[in-house]
């Protein structure tokens, strides 16, 4: 088969690999579209320490089941699908307590690592494990079916938080799965939604998307704007899907007393933090990793049109043409650059 591989670190190369063999509880997955995602783009460098080479990335994608393993009975070949891109063991403590995005012995699709490998779904073919399957409606495209799994970060994040109605969250960031978290967040019952980021035009996007203020935070004391915007109490909820110290700190900052501040995103492995306003002010801080299920739950919204993936698409090219632009992303030549789509 023909597949797109990261051989050595900047280094990503079209060529011929064996198709993948399966298990028996596995399904092969004839992909149809897959999502370029920022990690993939910057883990080409090797500084994530989570591409290592060789490796075939991408876990955005969907696809149709042209081979099955002798255990698998809930699927069928010619079924369409997606897949959770975090595979977990449905065995250990974790998976048994409904936890599976903190599987002990878990793996992510498309990630290479000195502890594991799992190549991914830039190729014409992936083989997954059944359990980490899911059915799509004739009504949901395989683009859309394609986005799932930001999507589903996006929606694990805000189910972290203790969201009440007419609560006021602020959200930190204006990237692919921050406007995914605008349309989940619009959904709610919310008093108010305040969306902080840099970027004029993607504030504007997220203003279209669904939130009732935007701030810019290059131009106004953020903290300052939502004590203000909110009669001096401070926001419910804060959430960062940004990742800098600036973003971390403000989410913190400019939440009540007793609310809570969830995170998906690091792009450094250490932020500093005032503990004195984190224990006098009784924050709640959360990670959030990955997903766990969401998947259930957006089909739905996809197939009622709830949430829209039309804006994100900057690019849609074939597959043996994803080694160039993807460098040129990773370099940053193209800039206010949303979703490259890769067609095997």
């Amino acid at each position: 088969m023909n597949a797109l591989v990261l051989t050595d670190y900047m280094k990503l190369e079209y060529m011929d690999v064996p198709v993948p063999t399966l298990s028996e509880e596995d399904v092969l997955i004839q992909i149809k579209v897959a999502s370029v995602c920022g990690s993939d783009i910057h883990g080409i460098n090797g500084k994530s320490l989570r591409r290592n080479p060789p490796i075939i990335m991408g876990h955005e994608a969907s696809g149709v089941i042209v081979k099955i393993g002798k255990n698998v009975k809930a699927f069928h070949i010619g079924d369409r699908v997606t897949f959770n891109s975090s595979l977990y063991c449905n065995e250990c403590s974790f998976c048994k307590e409904g936890k599976n995005n903190l599987c002990e012995s878990g793996m992510v699709v498309g990630v290479s690592t000195d502890t594991f490998h799992k190549d991914g779904a830039f190729a014409e073919y992936l083989a997954v494990p059944q359990h980490v399957l899911y059915a799509l409606p004739p009504t949901v495209a395989f683009l859309e079916a394609a986005l799932i799994e930001p999507i589903a970060v996006a929606m694990h994040a805000i189910s972290l938080l203790p969201i009440k109605t007419n609560d006021t969250v602020v959200l930190f960031g204006t990237g692919t799965i921050a406007t995914f978290a605008i349309q989940l967040l619009k959904l709610k019952s919310l008093s108010k939604l305040i969306v902080v980021g840099r970027n004029k035009e993607r504030l504007e996007l997220a203003l279209e998307l669904g939130a009732d203020v935007i701030i810019n935070s290059q131009e106004m004391n953020v903290k300052n704007q939502v004590f203000a915007l909110t009669n001096g109490k401070g926001a419910d909820c804060t959430c960062d899907m940004a990742g800098v110290q600036s973003t971390f700190t403000d989410g913190l900052s400019c939440l009540k007393k007793g609310g809570t501040f969830s995170t998906i995103a690091n792009l450094t492995p250490e932020f500093t933090i005032d503990m004195t306003n984190l224990i006098m002010r009784e924050i709640t801080l959360k990670g959030s990793c990955v997903s766990n299920g969401e998947y259930l739950d957006i089909i739905p919204l996809l197939e009622q049109n709830k949430i829209r993936t039309d804006y994100i698409i900057s690019a849609t090219i074939p597959l043996s043409e994803g080694g160039d632009f993807i460098m040129r992303l990773h370099n940053n030549e193209i800039p206010n650059f949303g979703k490259l789509i890769l067609i095997p």
